[in-house]
């Protein structure tokens, strides 16, 4: 019972719109989380609040 199946991989493309939208998507989403944790920096939601 030696079957000779071959594993093939197919190689299939992305649309570069969905590439692109993923990109966009995580850099908004890595530019929040930075937004974010600046605020735990001592005296940065004062200096907000104050001006």
């Amino acid at each position: 019972m030696n079957s000779n199946k071959t594993n093939t991989f197919e190689e299939f493309k992305i649309n570069i719109k969905i590439k692109l939208s993923f990109f966009w998507a995580a850099v908004t989403l890595i530019y929040l989380y930075g937004d974010y944790f600046e605020l735990y920096i001592p005296q940065k939601a004062e200096g907000l609040v104050n001006g």
